[in-house]
């Protein structure tokens, strides 16, 4: 069944309901992701078409998504990989000649999700290594795993500009992210009581996922402000979703027919959720949608496979009854 994200698009009252789309742009996430990774991993390796500016802000370009300007949801997936290391000559080092590597982390393929409520996630590729005992836990590393990294809130007003593309400003949370000594915070390793302080933590997946020697860069460890730690302020950029419209017959008996185009939208989000629907309603407002008997609510409603969707574009029509 197809995402119901739904909003009124035309003065007619045409109504698109659609997940975000695909197509290459110059859009990116720019992040660099805490100050703590910046300057306390601060050999950072590059792959995949992430760029740093001299602020270690990393750019990953984005790969694919959109936003919706109506409501604010978005799904846009970003490439790119940032490694970030923390070396020293008494470290044995990953093996290669000359290397000093103590520890590692990295972070790849980033992605961001806001839901109708304005809730955001960012998720990435998360992989880590030590290369030496650090506090009595030897030498390892996590394979990688697909997690979230941070939350943030987000709407429709805080996306900024559109042509080509949106910008979103935001800081992930921080403080009252993963409650001390809580069943959440012993999962992901944490088990002093205590921590993490005022529940300053990124998000309880990702602590989970990195090796236990390099937890505590990611949450608060004292009860002294720890502002390094916390998730960088971000800005994430993307087309958004666009739908024009025509009228190609209208009378009294055969009814009202539109032809519909729309840039910006993709047909597969997560498995089993597929294609999108375009539906005319009346103007002032969009029936029940969520449900998939909901659409007989619509005027008119035709489903678009996502086959059918091509770069994020699709052409389809419908026609609404005259009785209608």
């Amino acid at each position: 069944m197809a995402t119901l994200l739904a909003g009124v698009l035309t003065a007619a009252g045409l109504a698109v309901v659609a997940a975000p789309a695909q197509a290459a742009d110059e859009a990116s996430l720019q992040w660099k992701i805490s100050n703590q990774f910046a300057n306390f991993l601060p050999v950072h390796t590059l792959g995949d078409g992430a760029t740093e500016d001299a602020a270690k802000v990393v750019s990953f370009p984005r790969q694919s998504g959109s936003y919706n300007s109506a409501n604010g949801t978005a799904t846009v997936n970003y490439s790119g990989w940032v490694q970030g290391a923390f070396q020293n000559s008494m470290c044995p080092g990953n093996g290669t000649a000359g290397d000093t590597t103590c520890y590692q982390v990295r972070i790849a393929n980033p992605s961001i999700a806001i839901d109708a409520s304005g809730n955001g996630t960012i998720s990435a590729d998360v992989t880590s290594q030590a290369f030496f005992e650090s506090g009595g836990v030897p030498a390892g590393a996590t394979s990688t795993q697909r997690v979230l990294v941070t939350t943030f809130t987000a709407t429709a007003g805080d996306w900024v500009g559109g042509n080509p593309f949106g910008s979103l400003s935001r800081t992930p949370a921080w403080e009252n992210v993963l409650a001390p000594g809580s069943a959440e915070a012993v999962d992901a390793g944490i088990t002093d009581p205590a921590r993490p302080y005022n529940g300053a933590s990124f998000a309880q997946p990702f602590i989970k996922q990195l090796y236990p020697s390099l937890r505590a860069h990611f949450h608060q460890t004292s009860a002294t402000a720890q502002p390094n730690k916390a998730p960088a302020q971000f800005v994430a950029q993307a087309p958004a979703m666009k739908v024009t419209s025509n009228v190609t017959s209208a009378n009294s008996t055969t009814g009202l027919t539109l032809q519909v185009s729309g840039t910006g939208f993709r047909g597969v989000t997560i498995p089993g959720d597929t294609g999108i629907y375009v539906a005319i309603a009346e103007s002032g407002g969009l029936p029940d949608v969520t449900s998939m008997g909901g659409m007989s609510n619509f005027a008119a409603s035709n489903y678009v496979s996502s086959a059918a969707i091509s770069s994020g574009t699709f052409t389809s029509s419908l026609t609404a009854p005259a009785a209608k």
